[in-house]
């Protein structure tokens, strides 16, 4: 995997790069009051960004994905924050 899945606190995404693959990582993510919100990840292996915190309109839905050139990215499956199935 090149990616750990994101993570959410308060509020706030963030994303890891995990594999010196020289592939960069994004998250897509969706807000209580806003949708289709793109966090990139550009900085390499080992390096995680963090988006701003709003606890207010707080995070609904992640999905981490691979940045593949000229291909599709690879997606893993949307993390719901709080939902446990």
């Amino acid at each position: 995997m090149r990616l750990e899945a994101p993570s959410t606190c308060i509020g706030q995404v963030a994303i890891s790069d995990t594999a010196a693959d020289r592939h960069s990582v994004h998250t897509l993510y969706d807000r209580r009051d806003d949708t289709g919100l793109r966090l990139d990840n550009s900085r390499g292996n080992g390096c995680t960004v963090y988006s701003g915190t709003n606890e207010i309109n707080h995070v609904r839905k992640v999905t981490a994905c691979v940045n593949i050139q000229l291909r599709p990215d690879s997606c893993g499956a949307d993390d719901r924050p709080g939902d446990d199935h």
